[in-house]
């Protein structure tokens, strides 16, 4: 959850949802969110693993949600993955490895119980991930806020809120934030990697004033 707050529920159990809480349904369940403001949007990121788009993740309607079903909200969804940001230690990424990120946390991964890792990193005025690739898996990210400049091969392509960036396992890549007063805030999910160890995670070095100067016009990028 991204910004405004609701219920969400998942086989019978209900908790309030707000911005920073992520969420694990799993194949199988059934389950709802409900916007519980009458003046706000909510906005969610969401990733439908292992499924092309909506049909091939094998949507069912299973019927209406009641004011029963929202009458008791819990404050947790116990037995579920469902986890605040803010109860999410940073990970002590080593600046060696080319992990100049100003914050870096994974709500979401092997240490949970999930066979893939979510990511919330958050880029201060000219942080930067530096040159490195993933051998073992596929990376896609979404940027919340903020510009910057992405680099992937041989492309480098500015990128602002509302872009996706999907990476191919084995491609080196790398993003910089270009601003000199905002920070660049980015959600994104390693694919079927429980943890950055296990993405196969390759550093290759600094990111250089002809890469900061470069752009490149690719299309969907």
């Amino acid at each position: 959850c991204i910004s405004g707050r609701g219920i969400t529920g998942i086989d019978g159990k209900t908790a309030q949802m707000r911005s920073g809480h992520c969420h694990v349904a799993h194949r199988g369940s059934e389950h709802f969110f409900c916007n519980e403001s009458e003046d706000e949007d909510c906005l969610m990121v969401g990733f439908y693993m292992g499924a092309a788009d909506v049909q091939a993740a094998g949507y069912e309607f299973k019927g209406e949600v009641t004011a029963e079903d929202l009458a008791t909200p819990g404050v947790t969804l116990t037995g579920e993955i469902f986890v605040h940001l803010d109860d999410v230690k940073p990970e002590n990424m080593e600046a060696g490895d080319g992990w100049m990120i100003s914050d870096f946390r994974i709500p979401i991964g092997r240490h949970n119980g999930y066979s893939s890792s979510l990511f919330r990193a958050k880029f201060m005025p000219g942080a930067v991930h530096k040159k490195h690739r993933h051998e073992n898996c596929d990376e896609i990210y979404y940027i919340l806020s903020g510009e910057g400049l992405a680099g992937a091969g041989d492309d480098r392509v500015e990128v602002r809120g509302g872009h996706f960036h999907y990476i191919p396992k084995g491609v080196e890549h790398w993003l910089h934030n270009l601003s000199e007063s905002e920070p660049l805030e980015v959600v994104g999910i390693y694919v079927d990697a429980g943890n950055v160890i296990e993405t196969g995670y390759v550093y290759m070095g600094d990111v250089t004033e002809e890469d900061i100067k470069a752009r490149t016009a690719v299309s969907g990028a």
